[in-house]
């Protein structure tokens, strides 16, 4: 229950817009009352987020001023010992040692392959119990099919070249194969 403002009687319904005795308007006086609620919830709320802004800061604090003594500590008790430090450099140096010889030996393999290439880019032919033959090392981009027009001036005859250098798969041959051709 509540009085209206204008005639003081008392009301029955709090929400009500029109008081029953003097027929007065309130719907004014009810959004003010609603203003003056919504205004001191707000209030409320704002002193609730100012308590916890204020206790967490505090504990902030707290936890920065305790937590950078404790590092002090920590970096002093988790330093390595020079001593393994010479170790691991040790260990590292003879790493990079055996690592540089086996550069040293691919390179020297590299340019052993090299100048294998290089030696056969003209075909050696070779002559045996079963007649003359060439020896031809595969180029990156050759197929059977094009050895064959190269040799034969066709290439009907890979299908030979393939059996006669037992190639289970006449579709990959490998750059740097060497294979045996028939005259």
């Amino acid at each position: 229950m509540k009085k209206c403002p204008v005639c003081q009687q008392e009301q029955v319904d709090k929400e009500a817009l029109h008081c029953t005795e003097c027929d007065s308007d309130l719907t004014a006086f009810s959004q003010l009352n609603q203003i003056s609620e919504n205004t001191n919830r707000l209030s409320k709320t704002i002193k609730v987020l100012f308590v916890v802004l204020l206790l967490v800061s505090v504990g902030w604090g707290f936890t920065y001023y305790n937590g950078s003594a404790d590092d002090a500590v920590i970096i002093e008790e988790t330093s390595p010992p020079a001593n393994q430090a010479a170790d691991e450099i040790e260990i590292l140096e003879k790493t990079l040692a055996a690592k540089d010889e086996e550069i040293t030996k691919l390179n020297n393999k590299l340019k052993e392959l090299h100048a294998t290439i290089e030696s056969s880019v003209n075909d050696q032919t070779i002559t045996d119990a079963e007649g003359t033959h060439k020896l031809h090392i595969v180029q990156a981009g050759e197929s059977l099919w094009s050895i064959s027009e190269l040799y034969h001036g066709h290439g009907f005859k890979h299908h030979h070249i393939g059996s006669h250098n037992e190639i289970s798969n006449p579709d990959h041959i490998q750059a740097g194969d060497t294979l045996e051709i028939q005259n």
